[in-house]
């Protein structure tokens, strides 16, 4: 420590600032050179270089924080929004009723249970959803209002068992194709759960989607895509760069062009490549609010081939055009909507998510998203619950 009789020493001239000063250019630091210097000619005015916005700020520490102080203001104002419901005035926005229209499960074992639900997928013939419940190693099967049908499979490595399934997907024929992470390898099943055949894989498989010619496409955890014949007979396997951890998993889907959509949340983009392997493009998601990162997590395609893209970080499932314009928020956490992580579009216009967290419930939940056959015929004010929907069960076509 250095009392005042030792600075004093130190700077004979007098105390001087150990604050470092920044000038706006060197015109206005020889300006106040002279002025010390030159003292006898008083504290007589000197041309100020600085800019305008700071002429009026001459504390160094505070123009910054004017500068970002909007910036700043605006977003969190933004992130408050997220969380606040927003006063409906037309009557029909009052009559329309909440967006979440069923929820079922919770953390455990049971046949209604989730245990880190991965994989998601709708079918285009019973509008079912089929469920990958991980750590459960099996696959359950809802109907389009969330109440349990049916499960299948169990852990092991025997044909029709499974070791940690992280993806689902449908064949144009009704099959359903799982990937088996642990085991490395791909199981293919009737629409009823009956066991068909299975292949290999090159790596960990992770999310899975097919396409109309059928391939079936596979993504890995280490960011590679493998491409495969019906039969299981690999055609391709690319990598698809940018960072990358020790373990980095991305959700796939495919459009009509049978192009591969890779969401990358590593790199927050999603990317579009062609089945050799070929980037087409990419684009950055954008959110509709000032100061909002994206987290791109589940991704799908929408009937009229719009990529919707699940935001891991805002708690929010957005609409972007192919080219990467933004459309529409469609849910986000005033619809109750938690950490998901991953999102499928049934045939009927339903928006399906599967959530869990480390405080979260490990659920399953049903959004209304675009105009449905179902919901078109029932009274406004009728919104059923989780509750109401558990005694209801749809008789099997």
């Amino acid at each position: 420590m250095v009392d005042f009789q030792s600075r004093y020493r130190l700077y004979a001239l007098g105390y001087t600032s150990p604050i470092v000063r920044e000038h706006a250019c060197k015109r206005h630091h020889a300006h106040e050179v002279s002025r010390h210097v030159h003292r006898h000619h008083g504290d007589r005015p000197v041309h100020d270089c600085r800019p305008e916005v700071i002429k009026e700020l001459n504390d160094p520490g505070l123009w910054e924080a004017q500068l970002l102080a909007s910036g700043l203001n605006e977003s969190y104002k933004n992130s408050e929004s997220l969380h606040t419901p927003i006063r409906e005035e037309s009557s029909k926005q009052k009559n329309k009723g909440g967006k979440k229209l069923f929820e079922t499960g919770s953390f455990g074992s049971g046949v209604a249970c989730f245990k880190y639900p991965r994989g998601l997928m709708t079918s285009r013939e019973t509008c079912d959803v089929i469920v990958a419940d991980t750590q459960n190693h099996c696959i359950k099967v809802f109907n389009q209002c969330g109440v349990f049908k049916h499960v299948f499979g169990s852990k092991g490595k025997d044909a029709g068992q499974f070791n940690e399934p992280t993806g689902v997907c449908e064949l144009p024929n009704g099959d359903l194709v799982i990937a088996d992470r642990r085991n490395k390898r791909v199981q293919v099943f009737t629409s009823d759960g009956n066991f068909k055949y299975m292949f290999p894989t090159v790596q960990e498989p992770y999310g899975i989607t097919s396409n109309s010619i059928p391939n079936i496409i596979v993504s890995t955890v280490s960011k590679q895509i493998e491409v495969y014949e019906r039969t299981g007979k690999r055609v391709h396997i690319f990598t698809i760069g940018g960072k990358c951890a020790a373990v980095s998993p991305v959700q796939i889907c495919t459009n009509d062009k049978n192009e591969i959509i890779v969401c990358d949340p590593d790199d927050c983009l999603v990317k579009f490549y062609t089945l050799d392997g070929d980037a087409v493009h990419q684009f950055q998601p954008d959110s509709p609010g000032v100061g909002q990162a994206v987290v791109p997590g589940g991704i799908c395609m929408n009937r009229v081939q719009q990529v919707l893209v699940a935001d891991s970080l805002n708690h929010t499932v957005n609409s972007y055009l192919e080219k990467g314009a933004f459309v529409e928020r469609i849910v986000c956490p005033t619809d109750d909507v938690g950490t998901i992580q991953a999102i499928c579009c049934g045939p009927e216009g339903h928006l399906v998510t599967t959530e869990f967290s480390v405080s979260k419930e490990h659920c399953l939940k049903i959004f209304r998203y675009l105009e449905c056959e179902c919901h078109r015929a029932r009274p406004p004010s009728c919104k059923r619950t989780p509750n109401s929907c558990k005694a209801y069960q749809i008789p099997p076509l």
